[in-house]
């Protein structure tokens, strides 16, 4: 596991520009068991470069970073990303899942 983010990242330094590259790096870091903090709060910088790339108009790229503010405790912006991603996609089952998620965790607040 440690393996793929090592050659994600050294894949993302190769390919500064690739959304595609961010996204599998920030994916693998969010699925990271028992990650340090500091390795989450670089998870919402990978998510945040992939949403820059695509400028906001992706769906994948909105709920990646909604995910990513969700680890990272920062629920407000987590739901109008959320939101945003379920907007553009009104019908995706996996973005309607990660709002509900983030909808609870603000309610359990």
């Amino acid at each position: 596991f440690d393996s793929a983010i090592e050659t994600y990242k050294e894949a993302v330094k190769r390919n500064p520009g690739s959304a595609d590259l961010h996204r599998g790096l920030a994916e693998l870091c969010l699925q990271s068991q028992n990650a340090p903090r500091q390795e989450i709060e670089q998870c919402l910088t990978y998510a945040l470069r992939v949403y820059e790339i695509t400028r906001g108009s992706d769906p994948m790229a909105l709920n990646l970073l909604a995910t990513a503010y969700l680890f990272n405790g920062k629920l407000e912006q987590a739901q109008r990303k959320a939101k945003a991603a379920l907007y553009l996609d009104p019908n995706n089952e996996d973005y309607r899942s990660t709002l509900e998620k983030i909808e609870a965790a603000i309610r359990g607040k």
